[in-house]
């Protein structure tokens, strides 16, 4: 469906775009432009990747996005003077009260007024685009731009929520502030609503949106030639922080091998973990079972996916991991943790496993489980299937938003 005149407007305000951690926003956008809005993307950053190294449909992504500091860089004053005199009450307004915030914490006053310039840059991205409405993904450092550049022009504005991590700087975010002041917010689970909940006004309820995300089936699916991997092939995709669990997947890569069972484990992924985690296998002498492949582009992932014989996700808070759904759809067994939003993707035994965090020799215990049962593998396989071509396409997930999006901005 094309965009048309009578579709709503929306600027999307995210922190970066394009990016390897959040392609999933990619596959919003586009699939959301497809349903008839019409979108424009501002990205705080530019994205975590040289031009070259994106993918084909990232590098189109690229063509039609503003990035705000690097056109807040080049303009600044022009900024400044044309939101002044276009926004007289709202450059003012938002001035107040960003100097309001930096009095309650000087020491990120910097921040905030570096928050209140990108503002103004996105606020003629929406103003030229004939936007009335900024939508931002995450509470966090977009959803502050997006909040007060709505200010700036006297408009609404909303966000999409994820969690858990939003969550833990409840102050230092204003996300009481945001989730009183946004016209509505979206929660990509039934935890991360919950968590809003806590925060909002019993009367403002009616305002959150659980609107699941989803995996493109159509890209994400078994590979057409059965892979028979004579080393059982583990695959563990994210980024080297503490929060993904890395640490205890080598903990538990060391427990098999002393328990003699064989496979290969490959680690997807970089962050500041990655000279500890490289340590701690050469310390335990798992080199010849562990590699770290380094940061990979999303289309590689797919491949990597459809040749694993188990996804392997250890991490102590997710939302709801767009990976382990893409696993889903390839077809490869998962197993992951018992956290915040995952035990809405499946259920334990019936489409994956699920270990308590942190627990190394769980987590063995199920790999191992995995590594040399095949026909639980295979049950596994079939019902993950059947469950994301079901409740987890991406196509269904853009369709109800454009359809909330339309609903709540006509």
């Amino acid at each position: 469906m094309p965009t048309d005149d009578s579709a709503p407007a929306i600027t999307y305000v995210v922190s970066q775009y394009p990016a390897i951690s959040h392609t999933f926003i990619l596959g919003e956008v586009n699939g959301i432009k497809a349903q008839g809005i019409n979108v424009k993307v501002a990205s705080i950053n530019t994205p975590d990747r040289p031009f070259e190294q994106l993918t084909d449909d990232e590098q189109i992504a690229y063509d039609d996005t503003l990035f705000v500091k690097q056109a807040l860089f080049k303009k600044l004053p022009y900024y400044l003077l044309l939101t002044l005199f276009t926004y007289p009450r709202g450059f003012f307004g938002s001035l107040w009260d960003t100097l309001k915030n930096c009095l309650h914490n000087p020491a990120s006053t910097v921040q905030k007024i570096a928050y209140w310039l990108e503002a103004m840059v996105v606020a003629d991205l929406a103003k030229r685009q004939g936007s009335q409405h900024l939508h931002a993904h995450f509470s966090t450092q977009g959803c502050t731009v997006a909040m007060l550049a709505a200010q700036i022009m006297g408009i609404d504005f909303s966000f999409t929520v994820h969690g858990p991590d939003e969550f833990y700087h409840v102050g230092e975010q204003q996300l009481e502030k945001k989730f009183a002041a946004a016209k509505f917010i979206i929660c990509i689970s039934d935890f991360a609503k919950s968590q809003v909940m806590k925060y909002t006004a019993f009367t403002e309820w009616d305002k959150l949106h659980i609107n699941y995300l989803g995996v493109d089936t159509t890209q994400f699916s078994p590979a057409l030639q059965v892979h028979n991997n004579e080393i059982p092939v583990l695959l563990c995709v994210g980024r080297l922080v503490n929060a993904k669990g890395q640490g205890v997947l080598l903990q538990a890569a060391k427990i098999l091998i002393d328990r003699g069972v064989n496979f290969t484990l490959q680690i997807v992924g970089d962050g500041p973990d990655k000279i500890d985690l490289e340590k701690f296998s050469a310390t335990h002498q798992l080199t010849q079972h562990v590699n770290f492949m380094g940061k990979v582009n999303h289309d590689q992932i797919q491949k990597l996916q459809q040749k694993a014989d188990i996804f392997v996700l250890p991490s102590f808070a997710e939302g709801i991991p767009i990976v382990l759904m893409e696993a889903m759809a390839c077809g490869t067994p998962c197993v992951t943790t018992h956290i915040t939003g995952i035990p809405e993707l499946f259920t334990h035994d019936h489409d994956g496993l699920l270990v308590r965090p942190g627990n190394a020799i769980m987590l063995a215990d199920a790999l191992e489980q995995l590594i040399t049962q095949d026909d639980t593998r295979d049950r596994l396989k079939t019902a993950a299937l059947a469950t994301v071509r079901d409740k987890w396409c991406i196509h269904q997930s853009n369709q109800r938003l454009a359809k909330l999006f339309i609903q709540r901005l006509s």
